[in-house]
């Protein structure tokens, strides 16, 4: 791919965002689907019993083990590029999350401890399959005023249309509840992964007869890119760890229609980004919602597979270290993490809300 039309298209991917970032919250809301949950506390806050978030400083990365065991506590994954473990303790009790908090607060201000924190959970709530299948009706990408008036109320999406670009790809994560795939406004825009195309023929994602289906010749079992997970063809279900990002909840497809539905096919509505690929990264289960833990995981595997850009329409909870580190070393990797600032019309400023108020 030639870098002048990557860079181009890139570029124009980011004015788009950004332009909506900095209009009306409406719009905001339009195209990040913008979540609802007041921010919280740590002792209110919703997350998983028995499970913690933890970083040891780097003087003391050979207490791992003794640490552990003090905690009773058994590894269930690790991050090295963030220096981070998911930890399970072991309950003794039937307040799982009060003896989590308990242990918590014993280990915090801990020699050997940078930070240690639950498994926070996260929630996508607001947003469903557009109705309106019409371009015209989509009022926040092209109108000319509210209320009859001449004011540019929109983000000029045809104007942005008619801009010289690149037909190539730019891929956007969709790190949400997952994507339908096999959606007839979306599956032509799908990212296909041809690390994992085992029969060399250019593609993942195949259509057979009117439905979208997994290409049969590249199932094979096998982790062909190395890159950690087998058969990910157009991402990958963090939730329940497997290869089949399938949207159950609505929410994630909600979004990647907003942002990259294929335009020009006589089909539903048009994508802000029409020419983006969408690659679905599930962290939030069928109910809408997801973990700190699976959520590291996907904004990780963004950055693993030079995914430039991630749409998270989610949040709740409280200020959560490990999240942040994530988000910070994607950032060192040239990604671009987009968060919605939720649909309270607070000031992020003074009531803050995750993932949406952390500094840059």
């Amino acid at each position: 791919m030639n870098t002048q039309k990557r860079s181009t298209t890139f570029d124009y991917l980011k004015i788009l965002i950004m332009k909506i970032l900095t209009k009306a919250s409406s719009i905001l809301l339009m195209l990040l689907v913008a979540f609802t949950l007041q921010a919280q506390n740590t002792q209110t806050a919703n997350f998983i019993p028995g499970q913690l978030l933890i970083k040891l400083k780097e003087s003391a990365k050979t207490q791992k083990t003794a640490l552990s065991t003090q905690m009773k506590a058994t590894s269930l994954k690790s991050y090295p590029t963030l220096g981070i473990d998911l930890w399970e303790i072991k309950q003794n009790t039937p307040n799982g999350k009060q003896a989590t908090l308990a242990l918590i607060e014993q280990y915090k201000n801990h020699p050997d401890v940078e930070f240690v924190e639950p498994n926070y959970l996260w929630e996508a709530i607001g947003g469903t399959e557009p109705n309106d299948p019409y371009f015209p009706q989509l009022w926040g990408l092209h109108n000319t005023g509210q209320n009859g008036g001449t004011e540019d109320a929109d983000i000029d999406a045809p104007e942005a249309y008619c801009m010289a670009i690149s037909y190539l790809d730019v891929v956007v994560g969709i790190v949400d509840t997952g994507i339908d795939y096999t959606h007839e406004d979306l599956a032509e825009n799908m990212w296909n992964n041809l690390g994992e195309d085992a029969d060399g023929d250019g593609k993942v994602l195949i259509k057979s007869g009117n439905t979208w289906i997994f290409d049969p010749g590249d199932e094979n079992g096998i982790d062909d890119d190395g890159n950690g997970y087998i058969d990910d063809f157009v991402g990958w279900d963090f939730v329940y760890n497997d290869n089949d990002p399938m949207d159950l909840q609505s929410h994630g497809t909600h979004c990647a229609g907003t942002i990259g539905a294929v335009t020009n096919n006589e089909t539903g509505i048009n994508g802000v980004a029409p020419n983006a690929k969408l690659a679905a990264l599930k962290f939030l289960n069928d109910n809408g919602s997801g973990a700190t833990s699976d959520a590291v995981d996907a904004i990780n595997y963004a950055v693993a597979m030079g995914i430039p850009i991630t749409n998270n329409s989610w949040g709740g909870g409280p200020f959560s270290a490990a999240l942040y580190q994530a988000i910070q070393n994607a950032e060192a990797n040239n990604h671009l993490f987009i968060a919605a600032a939720g649909n309270y019309n607070l000031d992020n400023d003074q009531y803050k809300f995750y993932p949406a108020s952390y500094d840059n």
